[in-house]
């Protein structure tokens, strides 16, 4: 599992974070159906030079969030950094300044504990009072969404444990309150949601946080 998990990871470390098509309409949940081996490639009306701040948002704390679980899984330092340079460039549009990634041990648990610590303590102190300060409290639930749903791809399926294990299901209401309180339509949340709890795949449940991400891109397009 935690092969396949690091390669999911890569993919979506690799794959552009936008382009210039619409989002093709996302195929009807399939629960215990894996889906089909493809990169992450969110669709957009809007190119990188337009998006507006909320969108930027989005994306940045996704991508961070991806390269930051990579990196604890050992990914290789080249994808990892390039990711983080991607999501550090978009934070700078923002005003904002990254703390760099935790040093890497090489033991799985100890740089697993070290990526939650940055993500859920660092960020929180040292990017989240900036970022409401420059803003406003949606960008806050923003980042919070896009952050805490990319967590998802780490505790889902954990020991080959499929469905709504407790802290699936933790992060799952983490990431879904926030999606609520950034003013993010329901439906955004609803295909993760019922693959998760019906025990899909992990490639399944994957390929969904993508396409709810795509969702949420187009919804803050001005």
């Amino acid at each position: 599992m935690v092969r396949k998990v690091l390669m999911w990871m890569l993919l979506a470390l690799a794959a552009p974070v936008a382009c210039d098509k619409e989002t093709p309409t996302a195929p009807a949940a399939q629960p215990k159906t894996a889906a089909a081996p493809q990169e992450e490639n969110p669709g957009t009306p809007h190119t990188k030079a337009t998006w507006n701040s909320k969108q930027k948002t989005l994306v940045f704390a996704a991508k961070l969030s991806l390269a930051a679980l990579a990196h604890s899984r050992g990914a290789p330092d080249e994808a990892v950094q390039e990711a983080f340079v991607t999501a550090k460039n978009i934070a700078g549009e923002l005003g904002l300044v990254l703390p760099t990634l935790p040093p890497r041990s090489g033991d799985g648990t100890t740089d697993g504990a070290a990526a939650l610590t940055y993500l859920l303590d660092v960020l929180a102190e040292e990017v989240v009072p900036a970022l409401a300060a420059a803003y406003d409290d949606q960008h806050v639930f923003i980042f919070e969404f896009a952050l805490k749903s990319s967590l998802l791809r780490l505790v889902y399926g954990v020991e080959g444990a499929l469905g709504p294990e407790p802290m699936v299901v933790g992060v799952l209401q983490g990431y879904e309150g926030a999606a609520q309180a950034a003013a993010l339509p329901d439906v955004i949340c609803e295909e993760t949601h019922q693959l998760v709890m019906s025990g899909a795949e992990f490639e399944a449940v994957y390929l969904s946080i993508n396409r709810m991400h795509e969702r949420a891109l187009l919804e803050l397009g001005d």
